[in-house]
C-alpha cells in the first residue's frame, strides 16, 4: 500500500532538483501502466485481506497472489526494459546526490532486483501457509465412519 500512496505522491513536490525546477520519479506517472500498476497493488492488497479474514492462506488463494506477483514483476521488468520505470533525469540527479563513497549507486537493474526478490518472497511465503494451512487442516490417526 505503501507503494501507492508514493505512486500517487510523485505529482507532489520531488525531493530533487534540477537548475531550480523539480525532476519527477516519473516523466509520465499517469501513463497506462501505471494504472495497471496499482491495480495489482490492490489485488495483491485484496487477496491477502481475503487469507486474513479467512484465517489461514488456501491453495486458491496462494496461487492467486502467486499469479498477481508474477504479473507484477513482468510489468516492473518491461517498465523497466523500455526506461518507463523510472525517469531517467530524475536517476541521473540521485546518482548525483549520493555520496561517492557508497557502494551501490540507485539504477533501474537494481531496483528491478530488490522488487523481484519481494515479489519472489511474497508467492513463496504465500505457498508455504497455504501448505502449512493445508497439513493443520488433513485430520491424522484412525477415522471413525458414522
Amino acid at each position: 500500500m505503501a507503494l501507492v500512496v508514493v505512486l500517487f505522491g510523485q505529482h507532489g513536490v520531488s525531493p530533487l532538483e534540477d537548475a531550480g525546477r523539480s525532476v519527477r520519479r516519473q516523466a509520465r506517472p499517469w501513463s497506462g501502466p501505471m494504472w495497471a500498476v496499482i491495480a495489482l497493488l490492490l489485488a495483491g492488497a485484496g487477496v491477502v485481506l481475503m487469507a486474513h479474514a479467512r484465517g489461514s492462506w488456501s491453495w486458491p488463494l496462494a496461487i492467486a497472489a502467486t499469479a498477481i506477483d508474477l504479473a507484477m514483476l513482468c510489468l516492473v521488468a518491461w517498465l523497466a526494459a523500455a526506461e518507463r520505470l523510472v525517469n531517467p533525469e530524475f536517476l541521473r540527479r540521485l546518482t548525483e546526490e549520493v555520496d561517492r563513497d557508497t557502494l551501490i549507486r540507485p539504477s533501474v537493474p537494481l531496483i528491478v532486483v530488490v522488487v523481484g526478490a519481494l515479489l519472489v518472497w511474497d508467492a513463496v511465503d504465500a505457498l508455504r501457509s497455504a501448505a502449512r494451512a493445508d497439513r493443520r487442516s488433513v485430520p491424522t490417526g484412525p477415522q471413525l465412519s458414522t
